[in-house]
């Protein structure tokens, strides 16, 4: 089921940004789905289906507008774990699989 949301706005409103009303509703969409998906309100596939895109043009758009793809929480500490020791290894040092990580050596 499809739902209409209607917006009213002036004619000035409309003529700043120089397009139709039609292409204003398609712009405004594309806007609403990348701002909720880059705060984390909805997934990749939800803000695609917001902006009227398969998920394939959604992330096209995304890296036109250079806007990153993917989020990484950099205060997870698996996410530190996993760079400590990609680092570690780059570095051609094989820690013993049962290594335990102090959290200082994290920072």
């Amino acid at each position: 089921m499809m739902v209409e949301v209607v917006l009213n706005m002036s004619e000035e409103v409309l003529s700043v940004k120089g397009k139709s009303p039609q292409e204003f509703g398609q712009e405004m969409r594309l806007a609403a789905a990348i701002f909720w998906y880059q705060q984390g309100e909805i997934s990749q596939e939800k803000a695609a289906q917001v902006a009227g895109l398969n998920q394939r043009d959604f992330l096209a758009m995304l890296s036109q507008r250079k806007i990153d793809v993917f989020k990484v929480d950099f205060a997870d500490e698996e996410y530190k774990k996993q760079v400590f020791f990609e680092r570690v290894r780059s570095h051609g040092v094989n820690l013993p699989p049962d290594y335990r990580v102090d959290r200082d050596e994290l920072y």
